[in-house]
């Protein structure tokens, strides 16, 4: 199903891995029935959950003989955008409220092959017209400094009211924040008080999210993540949203469009979470973040401490 096909606020699921076996039972060991594809959407199935090899696990069963692995299809919704309000002069930040926005070279220009996707977010830094009079945005990418342009109504700007801190009544030196990586959760405490604490996922590989003592001391609210050259595992993602900084060598709290595996070790050394949880520590955690800054670094951050076996 097209995504300009989707109804307005209709909620349905996008595949997020390239191929995706549907199986017969929900185990990958039984007999794959058929496949599915990135960006595939339908209606989001019935959840079974089960235990395989000791390890829980949440399966969506698309017919009697049928599932797929719950970990691999994101929860999309579809809201079209008409703003014309003013872009500032130094750029704001907005979010794909589509299940994807196509990315172009110039308005209506050369299509590329790539897509910003749901809840992900971008750095807008003016909004322009094709020669039509259709508004479109343009972005700017934070790691090849090039300029890209999607249609305007896949984008929402997001208002200076939507960034304002929280829990500014509490001292910084009074929040703190506990992962514990046999568990794959994260609890945030205000005075040693419990204010969130939500399933995350950690590095795959033992020593990717390393033990210790940290503190947040930068941000940025859109980064575009990169391997490294001959990385095992390469990977390329725009527009990761909501990056809360804690080692020197880029491990990070961010939201994730790319899989909903929550629970589970999936990540090469950043903390996974949920777009709108990880956009919540964002602005709840110190340091703040101007509203028109799309990067910020200082000292004396949120206390991160990382529990378990690495």
């Amino acid at each position: 199903e097209p995504a300009h096909a989707l109804l307005e606020g209709e909620e349905v699921g996008r595949i997020t891995a390239d191929i995706l076996a549907v199986r017969r039972e929900p185990t990958t060991e039984s007999r794959t029935a058929r496949y599915i594809y990135k960006d595939d959407l339908m209606k989001i199935p019935p959840i079974v959950e089960v235990v395989n090899k000791g390890i829980k696990e949440k399966w969506y069963q698309l017919a009697e003989d049928e599932y797929c692995y719950a970990g691999f299809m994101q929860p999309v919704k579809c809201f079209r955008n008409v703003d014309y309000q003013e872009i500032p002069a130094n750029g704001c930040v907005a979010e794909v409220t589509m299940p994807w926005a196509d990315v172009y070279a110039s308005p209506r220009g050369y299509k590329y092959d790539f897509r910003y996707y749901y809840q992900s977010a971008q750095w807008v830094t003016q909004r322009v017209f094709d020669e039509y009079g259709v508004p479109w945005y343009e972005v700017s990418d934070d790691w090849d400094r090039r300029k890209y342009y999607v249609r305007a109504y896949t984008l929402r700007i997001v208002s200076r009211e939507e960034l304002t801190p929280l829990g500014t009544d509490v001292p910084s030196s009074e929040k703190s924040i506990l992962i514990d990586l046999d568990t794959q959760t994260m609890v945030a405490f205000e005075r040693k008080k419990e204010v969130y604490q939500g399933l995350i996922c950690t590095g795959m590989l033992p020593g990717y999210t390393p033990n210790g003592e940290f503190e947040i001391f930068s941000k940025r609210p859109s980064r575009r993540m990169v391997s490294d050259e001959g990385y095992q595992w390469p990977y390329d993602l725009p527009c990761v949203p909501w990056v809360s900084y804690f080692t020197q060598r880029g491990v990070a709290f961010h939201g994730v469009y790319w899989h909903s595996n929550w629970g589970h070790r999936m990540s090469n050394g950043c903390i996974n979470m949920p777009p709108e949880e990880a956009k919540w520590l964002y602005r709840w955690t110190e340091p703040s973040v101007p509203f028109e800054r799309n990067y910020y670094e200082t000292l004396g951050g949120t206390k991160v401490k990382v529990i378990g076996k690495p």
